[in-house]
C-alpha cells in the first residue's frame, strides 16, 4: 500500500458527518513467518466483537496475510499520537468529519483514487469526503464503507394536540419553532449531552 509522509500541520478538528471511512495510511509488514501482516486500526470499539471474528475468521483461512484489527477506546487520539511518531497503521477506519480533513490536510492518507472498490462506491458518498477537508485536495483518501442518517424525534402527541404540522423545509421548520416559543409553554428543542458527539450533527 502506500505511504505519504507526515507533515507537522494541525491534527486537531472539531466538525462531524455522517460518512465512516477506510483509510489507507501505512505499508503492510512481514512477520516472523513470512506472512503478511495488515494492521487496522478503527474507532468503532462497540464492534470489536465483531471485528474480533472478522479477524479470526480471516486469519483461519489464509496463511500468507494476517489481519490485525483494533478497536481501541480514544482510537482516535491513539491513531495521532501515531502519526506524530510516524508509525503508521496500515489502514484506519475514522469518521468522514474533522479528524478526517485534519488527516488529509496533513498530507498522511494515501491517494486512493485507483481503489476498484470505489466503482460500487455511490458517488454522493465520495463527495461528502471531498467536501469536509480544510484544504481542497485533488484525489480520493478514503473508501466510504457506511453511511448514517441524522433526524430528529418529535412528540406526536403533542403535534396532533395542537395541531401543529410536520415542517417539510428548514423556513418551515424555523416558523414552527417561534410558534412553539411563543406559545411559552415547551422548548422547541430538546438535547441531551450525555455522549457530546449526539449534538455534533446538528
Amino acid at each position: 500500500m502506500p505511504t505519504k509522509p507526515i507533515t507537522r500541520r494541525s491534527m486537531l478538528g472539531l466538525s462531524a458527518a455522517a460518512l465512516s471511512s477506510l483509510m489507507f495510511a501505512g505499508c503492510a509488514s512481514e512477520g516472523a513467518d513470512g506472512a503478511v501482516e495488515v494492521e487496522i486500526v478503527s474507532y468503532k470499539q462497540e464492534a470489536k466483537s465483531i471485528f474480533d471474528q472478522i479477524q479470526a475468521d480471516f486469519n483461519k483461512t489464509h496463511d500468507d496475510v494476517k489481519l490485525k484489527i483494533d478497536s481501541p477506546a480514544d482510537a482516535v487520539t491513539i491513531m495521532k499520537t501515531r502519526f506524530v511518531r510516524e508509525n503508521y497503521p496500515d489502514v484506519i477506519g475514522i469518521g468522514g468529519d474533522g479528524d478526517y480533513a485534519s488527516f488529509t490536510d496533513s498530507d498522511i492518507l494515501a491517494n486512493v483514487s485507483d481503489c476498484p472498490t470505489l466503482e460500487e462506491v455511490k458517488p454522493a458518498y465520495t463527495d461528502i469526503l471531498k467536501s469536509v477537508t480544510y484544504i481542497p485536495m485533488e484525489g480520493i483518501y478514503g473508501v466510504p464503507y457506511v453511511a448514517n442518517a441524522a433526524g430528529m424525534l418529535y412528540n406526536k402527541a403533542m403535534f396532533d394536540e395542537k395541531g401543529w404540522p410536520i415542517p417539510e423545509t428548514w423556513d418551515e421548520l424555523m416558523d414552527l419553532c417561534k410558534e412553539i416559543k411563543d406559545e411559552g409553554q415547551v422548548a422547541p428543542f430538546y438535547l441531551g449531552y450525555l455522549d457530546t458527539w449526539t449534538i455534533l450533527s446538528p
